[in-house]
């Protein structure tokens, strides 16, 4: 029987699903299912199905699903049919395999139907824990120490229930992708309070290198076009692939290696290293001539800004507890040149996970062929840039300046100062 801790959790999850989908639901807590047979399985997703539909829908489904399998075997089983059916059901086979079939001890959500019957089925493993498990990750993905992270969490575990409920719940109503992330994501900040989805994005922001399929920020709070499971499976496939090589671009201002963890970084250099990208790549971007390919460089800039940034404040808000308000998305492209660019001109292929560090190599090359020589030509013996304390801060309102919207045009702006030891700028392809 389900403790009324457990029903909080359960609760919460089921209320964030109800609001986020017009489907009824059926929540299926996982929890401890690792250590249990078939059988036992069945059993508790049997049970979770009979207590949230009605009678009458729940024999409908129940029975439709089973006689539905049964159907299948006879027609592929050839003699031993009824012996494998036999067999199936004394294990419990037809209730944990068909019924709804649990994905793994995580959150999975999947539209269930038969015999007219459907739900949402919301599964979920052990919620009181899902905020531990978010600072375990972005403790793997920063090195930073779990004790520091985990206190810049505060806000009420059920509130990350009801986020995961309405998340999975939009699902159901969806797509998959990145995209369907996205509309997952936008849907579930709706119904919680603003600290947990502040929280719930510094997460996203923290292991977005990690996880391209949930690198969602960018989208989420910037403005990019929409309106087609095309065009937003386009966006998803740009902005998942700049997301695999952003912290690249930046480790290559900071003169360190490719994926050192974070905890081995002084953000104060982070910061200054971010600037300095920022303002070659929109600088290189612009010298561009007008066409689809300057378009694409400041949609990538963009996109490996905002990436940068979104990073470096979730950093100082859940490891070093500082209080960094959320920023705006720069946006450096109007969306109709963005939903141009899209239609008529992207490349899929080129944000693959494969070709991560082919797209790693052409941000490089934008900046070495079309950057400000004057801006970057300044090394001293030591490779330093030469650059002095003292910087201006770019800010974040570098928008598109008029002109033809299919050739957008970006304000240059001064390279940013900063003490820090870099490679220079001329970097090998």
């Amino acid at each position: 029987m389900a403790s009324h801790h457990d029903d909080k959790y359960n609760n919460a999850i089921k209320e964030g699903a109800a609001a986020a989908t017009a489907q009824q639901t059926v929540v299926i807590d996982k929890t401890g299912f690792a250590g249990l047979s078939d059988l036992e399985k069945s059993q508790k997703i049997e049970a979770a199905i009979r207590e949230q539909l009605s009678p009458e829908e729940a024999d409908k489904y129940i029975s439709t699903k089973i006689e539905d399998a049964k159907a299948n075997i006879r027609a592929y089983g050839g003699d031993v049919a009824d012996l494998l059916i036999e067999g199936l059901a004394d294990k419990g086979y037809n209730l944990y395999n068909i019924l709804v079939k649990p994905s793994s001890e995580g959150a999975y959500s999947s539209l269930q139907g038969a015999g007219g019957i459907e739900f949402c089925s919301v599964e979920h493993g052990e919620l009181s824990s899902q905020v531990d498990d978010m600072v375990q990750n972005i403790a793997h993905a920063t090195g930073a120490d779990v004790k520091d992270i985990r206190k810049n969490f505060t806000a009420a575990p059920e509130e990350h229930a009801k986020r995961t409920g309405a998340h999975e719940g939009q699902h159901c109503d969806g797509t998959s992708g990145l995209h369907g992330e996205v509309y997952a994501d936008k849907e579930s900040y709706e119904h919680v309070s603003p600290e947990a989805g502040l929280e719930y994005r510094d997460y996203r922001a923290l292991v977005a290198m990690y996880d391209a399929g949930h690198a969602t920020n960018p989208i989420v709070m910037g403005d990019q076009p929409s309106g087609s499971r095309v065009m937003d499976y386009k966006v998803g496939m740009l902005h998942s692939g700049v997301s695999r090589v952003f912290d690249s671009v930046v480790e290559d201002y900071m003169g360190v290696d490719n994926k050192t963890h974070s905890s081995e970084w002084d953000m104060d250099k982070y910061a200054a290293a971010t600037e300095a990208m920022k303002a070659d790549l929109i600088n290189s971007a612009n010298a561009m001539p007008d066409g689809p390919e300057k378009t694409e460089a400041l949609i990538v800039a963009e996109a490996t800004i905002n990436y940068a940034e979104d990073y470096q404040d979730a950093y100082r808000r859940r490891v070093l507890g500082e209080d960094v308000p959320e920023r705006k998305q720069i946006e450096l492209v109007s969306k109709d040149a963005k939903a141009a660019f899209y239609n008529d001109h992207f490349d899929a292929d080129k944000y693959e996970k494969k070709n991560a560090e082919q797209l790693h190599a052409d941000i490089k090359e934008n900046i070495n062929k079309y950057g400000n020589a004057d801006a970057t030509a300044q090394t001293q013996d030591n490779d330093d840039w030469g650059w002095d304390d003292g910087a201006d801060d770019i800010g974040t309102s570098l928008v598109a300046m008029g002109g033809d919207q299919n050739q957008p045009q970006v304000q240059e702006i001064e390279r940013p100062q900063a003490n820090i030891q870099a490679k220079p700028v001329e970097f090998s392809v």
